[in-house]
Parts: structure tokens; C-alpha cells; sequence
């Protein structure tokens, strides 16, 4: 198979991989990262960091972690806050486009997810995401064939200082994270439409073709191999 990660979930398939988990006897044949979230300081900073302004998505949360487990109704309202940052994310992507009736119905079942997510449930999340390790620069994430996707303005959610973009930008720390892989910027090409953060949805065609070189170099030695 091949793992597909997008943003939160690059994170917890690199988590898989790090911990132990052999590539070779699980046969992954590869892994697709999309605007991969790898550790909790891609997304908060410390409080006295806000250059560039500080993100909603940032500010959120921060809170949710300073609430903490014994929140109680201090945290449900910080998860709220949250989610009504997600629901605000997501309409703002969806804002000035036409949208067919597939676009609507993957909207319409991303919405439910959010407003039905309980607050426990979100803020596992958030726990999740505080134990993501930073990249280790010394040892590989995965040896196989790999690609990642980074849209043009991964900034606009992801902090300034993110490690992961950072070590993705960087050709030699990447190619010891990814020895086997490439590193795909994705872009719109049409102004005032910038690609953002894992905007698979509004912009799969200008993911899709850039996927589809990929998986087929992936199958050409399989094929060749039938033949």
C-alpha cells in the first residue's frame, strides 16, 4: 500500500514510522505527505513569538493547552473556539468558487465532522499533536519512495518559524528525512487564488496532476515487470 498523509495526518504516519514499524515487512510501497504537520511548533510558537502576526489557528491553540486536562468548561469553550476556527478555515476556502454537487457533498460531510467532533474527542487531537516529535535531522522518516506536497502559501496557517518547512526547504536535512524522495511546490497559477494548506478540495486539480506523475513512475518498474 501506500500512505497518504494530509497536514495533522503526515504527522501521525511519521509517528507510525519512527516508533518502530518496519517498512519492508509491512511492504509500504511509498508515502505521500501533503502539507505535512510534523510537530507541534509548525503550528504554535512560544507566547513572546509573533512575527508575521499571530495565526487563528495558533492563538486557539494555545489556549486549548493552557486550559489542560482539568479545564472543565474552560477547555469545552476553548474546543469550541476551535471549532468554530476549523468551520471558518473551511468556509473561506470554499468563498467566490463555484462548487459542484461533489464539492458540496465533501463539504457537507466535513462540516458534520466538525460540528459533531465531541470535546474529548478534539482535544485528543490536540494531545496528539503536542506528542509529535520535531524531525529528527539525523535518521530517515521513511527509505522508500516518498513525495511531498507543499502548497504556495503553507504560511498562511503554518507559523513562520515551522520546523518541518524549514527542514523541507532545506535539500540536504530533507534528503536525509526522505533519501528517496521529491519535494513538489503546488501553485495555482491563477491570481488572487493562491493554494493554502491541504486545499486538496478546492484545488485537487492542481494536486492531481502532479500525484498521478508520480504513482505512475511508482507503477512503470511493476508494469515492466508484468510485462
Amino acid at each position: 500500500p501506500i500512505l497518504f498523509g494530509v497536514s495533522f495526518g503526515c504527522g501521525l504516519i511519521a509517528s507510525f514510522l519512527q516508533e518502530g514499524a518496519d517498512a519492508a515487512t509491512l511492504r509500504i510501497r511509498g508515502v505521500v505527505m501533503t502539507s505535512p504537520v510534523l510537530c507541534t511548533e509548525d503550528l504554535i510558537r512560544p507566547e513572546n513569538e509573533k512575527l508575521g502576526g499571530v495565526r487563528m489557528l495558533e492563538s486557539n491553540l494555545r489556549r486549548i493547552l493552557k486550559a489542560g486536562p482539568e479545564g472543565g468548561e474552560i477547555l469545552g469553550r476553548q474546543i469550541e473556539r476551535a471549532r468554530r476556527c476549523f468551520q471558518v478555515l473551511f468556509e473561506t476556502g470554499a468563498q467566490n468558487r463555484v462548487l459542484s454537487t461533489r464539492h458540496l457533498s465533501i463539504r457537507k460531510k466535513i462540516m458534520q465532522v466538525i460540528e459533531t467532533t465531541p470535546a474529548v474527542g478534539g482535544y485528543q487531537r490536540v494531545l496528539a499533536l503536542k506528542q509529535f516529535a520535531c524531525p529528527d535531522v539525523r535518521r530517515p522518516i521513511f527509505t522508500g519512495p516518498a513525495l511531498t506536497l507543499l502548497a504556495e502559501d503553507e504560511e498562511n496557517l503554518l507559523v513562520p518559524s515551522s520546523p518541518t518547512l524549514a527542514i523541507l526547504r532545506h535539500p540536504d536535512k530533507k534528503h536525509t528525512l526522505f533519501p528517496r524522495g521529491l519535494l513538489w511546490k503546488v501553485i495555482s497559477g491563477t491570481p488572487g487564488d493562491a493554494v493554502a494548506h491541504a486545499s486538496l478540495i478546492f484545488h485537487h486539480h492542481c494536486y492531481n496532476p502532479l500525484i498521478k506523475i508520480w504513482y505512475d513512475k511508482l507503477q512503470a518498474p511493476l508494469l515492466v515487470e508484468a510485462v
